[in-house]
């Protein structure tokens, strides 16, 4: 009985990651999934898989789920702040519920098949919008958004996991899977290129040329790309952070009238908004030792909008919907203060550190880290599970699953 559960189990993790996308479609079949997994975990598991998490890291993450639990139970705030710790338990679920598997190629088929899918069922709504719409030049860049699968961030975070998936699977020597690997880069970077999805091609890119580093003679020269990348990457960013100090915008009535392809295409609208009143609250709070709390974040943000957000359309909008900081940073320092931010960004740096020998865990977690700065992953029940996958690599040493290194 054991060997037959030993041999299904990670045929879970794939089905799993192969219905993500469809969340909205199937909600209840990935919890399904995780309490299934959970209830076979003791017929699975050795003593010796517990040696893959005896990491630095690992530890550190759940240092930063006790102090959250701890820091909920203490301010009596449990049942408001368990909505959002709930979603980061999913990702320490994850990792232990993965310790039995002594590898990671079936649920990397299902990351590279599920984005396949999303990638398909978005062109085939987009082709039907196109229909109903009188045609291509009809067709507003908005409406094409709308048809995609999931929203364009999380559909650009699959997508870059699964050409780094791709990219560090192809062998150096002629293997005939490699075209397929291949292929699979191409259609999901002509996708990214269609929906113009900014952050996961900036990510992209970057990541991509640093991965040229662990095999590259001339890495000083790299280096200095990488440096300069980071500083157009980073002061970009802060141009976005300096609009947000400076507080909401309305758009001008020409504006309105002709927006720009960089008006249609950037998100910055919503996100300097959102960032302006996170800084507002954390300015006007002063240094926040524990944190504010979930509910009292959203409710101060809110009042934010109130008051800061001038067409009435837009800011019923904003007070509608409940915005978050669209930043975790920012959002893990308002919600559990500095000592919630200062464990993670503990955790974060140590788990680069000892995964800065190796391509494919380094990527995965600087992509965490930079789409950390333009959404709240652990707000989402699918932005959980995607992180989950990357701290499987991340938390546990990245040999001691059993992982060939390829020489990246």
């Amino acid at each position: 009985m054991k060997i037959i559960l030993s041999s299904i189990y990670p045929y879970a993790f794939l089905l799993l990651y192969l219905i993500l996308p469809f969340d909205n479609y199937i909600r209840a079949l990935p919890n399904m999934l995780m309490i299934g997994m959970a209830a076979t975990f003791p017929f699975v598991v050795q003593k010796s898989d517990f040696q893959k998490i005896k990491t630095p890291q690992f530890f550190l993450f759940v240092a930063f789920v006790v102090f959250l639990l701890l820091n909920a139970i203490m301010k009596d705030q449990f049942m408001a702040d368990f909505n959002i710790i709930k979603k980061i338990l999913i990702v320490l679920g994850l990792v232990v519920l993965y310790i039995p598997v002594r590898d990671t190629e079936k649920v990397e088929n299902g990351i590279i098949f599920s984005a396949l899918g999303s990638i398909l069922f978005s062109l085939i709504n987009i082709t039907i919008v196109i229909n109903t719409s009188g045609g291509i030049e009809a067709m507003s860049f908005p409406k094409l958004i709308e048809a995609l699968l999931i929203d364009r961030l999380y559909l650009g975070l699959i997508c870059v996991i699964s050409i780094l998936i791709s990219f560090k699977s192809i062998e150096k020597s002629f293997q005939p899977k490699n075209k397929y690997h291949l292929a699979n880069i191409f259609l999901n970077l002509l996708f990214l290129l269609l929906v113009v999805s900014k952050i996961a091609l900036v990510t992209l890119f970057v990541v991509l040329l640093f991965g040229l580093l662990y095999k590259s003679p001339k890495r000083w020269l790299l280096g200095g790309i990488l440096i300069t990348m980071g500083i157009i990457v980073l002061t970009v960013y802060l141009t976005g952070l300096t609009k947000a100090m400076e507080g909401p915008r309305a758009p001008t009535s020409q504006e309105n009238e002709n927006p720009t392809f960089l008006q249609n295409t950037f998100t910055w609208g919503l996100r300097t908004i959102t960032w302006s009143c996170g800084l507002e609250i954390a300015k006007s709070n002063g240094i926040s030792v524990f944190g504010l709390g979930v509910e009292a974040t959203s409710n101060q943000l809110v009042a934010c909008y109130e008051d800061t957000i001038s067409p009435p359309d837009k800011k019923a909008l904003f007070v509608e919907k409940r915005y978050n900081t669209h930043n975790q940073y920012l959002d893990i320092y308002l919600t559990f203060g500095l000592v919630g931010s200062l464990l993670f960004l503990l955790f974060l740096l140590t788990a680069l550190f000892r995964n800065r020998a190796f391509f494919y865990p380094t990527t995965l977690l600087l992509t965490f880290m930079v789409f950390l700065m333009f959404e709240n992953l652990f707000h989402r029940q699918i932005g959980s599970y995607y992180v989950g996958y990357i701290m499987i690599i991340a938390l546990a040493l990245y040999d001691s699953i059993n992982i060939k290194i390829k020489g990246r």
